[in-house]
């Protein structure tokens, strides 16, 4: 079998599989749609295992936690426009020709204002398609976009919200027939929403937030086929600096993420529930039926919890050492890997270039993730 072949059968296999059967008896983890968006945006961040959501404001705040975007740390001026981009070859078991992309920008509007925009752009590399007789009769490159417009509140100097509404588009098959099934482009819109605080203690400072990402709606990639969950999330965490001096510190972080689907029943022999709830439900449901419907009852809402520790260096205000290690829900796979980081920022009298680079290492032999590394610039201007 052909690698193209493979790849379309690891894609379409939850799909496939919900499409054929009524009622619902796909006996694995429940599908999601876009899964894209649960890959790393943030280069820092990604750094230090994954953290995000309580570290400070930075360029990729937009993704991670968007009521952190005027908690940018050490700055010395009002941050009036923030330019981001982030590049990421992944390599996985399958290609080596998958890559992510990402754009971000925000602009401080007035009294703690900001309004942001961003992009995300998904690539799984080159597909093939052929008929009976091996030649090929198509050839299409699947990707997927997520659009985003951000609004966040700097409400005073301890606490933030923000808001993103996004568009998404999946198109994975390029309206290719897998089978008999005639597939389409998947279409669905979602909001973010981050809650970012801070305690100052003295020089030091203690710092929490939460976030919910990706609460939307489902995607079909067939007409009248099943639809599936985006990959929701709650995260929450905090961190705490320790300040050397005026521009020395050392930052450490604790987060913890959960599925925010409905957990994956019991089924028995005849494909029917034996212990949980049907897992087709309307997105609200789903999001509160998470906290409740393990089969294994809430030692089984405990393994849906994935945790990330990480630690941040900063040396002369300029340049950073980081590490961190990331294990995910059970849910959501399993996987689990460490990683490290290192960052570079260099003023020019208000102006500030920032350059930040991140490698993970899978700790574990069952994840198809071989590694992935980021590169990320971002372009401050100040007044």
């Amino acid at each position: 079998m052909k690698l193209h072949h493979i790849i379309i059968m690891i894609l379409f296999a939850p799909i496939l599989a919900t499409a054929q059967v009524q009622p619902y008896t796909y006996k694995g983890s429940v599908p999601v749609a876009a899964d894209f968006l649960n890959i790393p945006t943030d280069v820092r961040g990604m750094g230090m295992g994954n953290l995000g959501v309580a570290t400070g404001g930075d360029d990729a705040s937009i993704f991670t936690n968007p009521g952190k975007i005027g908690f940018t740390d050490e700055y010395r001026y009002t941050e009036l426009t923030t330019i981001g981009i982030s590049y990421s070859p992944v390599a996985t078991a399958l290609d080596k020709n998958i890559k992510m992309l990402t754009l971000t920008g925000y602009q401080w509007l007035d009294e703690g204002q900001y309004l942001g925009l961003s992009l995300q752009y998904f690539s799984l590399g080159d597909v093939k398609f052929y008929d009976d007789q091996a030649n090929e009769t198509n050839f299409v490159i699947p990707n997927e976009y997520a659009f985003g417009l951000t609004y966040s509140k700097k409400f005073n100097e301890n606490i933030g919200l923000g808001m993103t509404a996004k568009g998404i588009l999946s198109n994975l098959t390029g309206g290719q027939n897998v089978g008999a099934e005639k597939t389409n482009s998947g279409l669905a819109v979602a909001v973010d929403v981050g809650l970012f605080g801070q305690v100052p203690n003295n020089d030091n400072k203690i710092s929490y937030g939460l976030a919910l990402t990706n609460l939307g709606s489902k995607i079909s990639y067939m007409e009248g086929g099943t639809k599936n969950y985006l990959p929701m999330n709650l995260k929450f965490g905090g961190s705490y600096k320790y300040a050397f001096g005026e521009e020395n510190y050392l930052l450490t972080g604790l987060e913890f993420s959960k599925p925010l689907i409905p957990s994956a029943p019991e089924y028995d022999s005849q494909g029917n529930i034996a212990k949980g709830e049907n897992p087709i439900k309307s997105v609200p449901a789903a999001i509160f039926s998470s906290f409740g419907d393990s089969p294994d009852g809430f030692a089984g809402e405990l393994k849906e919890f994935g945790s990330s520790f990480g630690i941040e260096a900063g040396f002369n205000n300029q340049f950073f050492v980081r590490g961190g290690y990331f294990a995910q829900a059970k849910q959501a796979g399993l996987a689990s890997y460490i990683t490290f980081g290192l960052g570079f920022h260099k003023d020019f009298d208000t102006k500030r270039l920032r350059i930040n680079l991140a490698y993970a290492m899978p700790s574990t032999q069952n994840f198809a993730l071989k590694g992935m590394f980021k590169i990320g610039l971002a372009f401050n201007m100040f007044e």
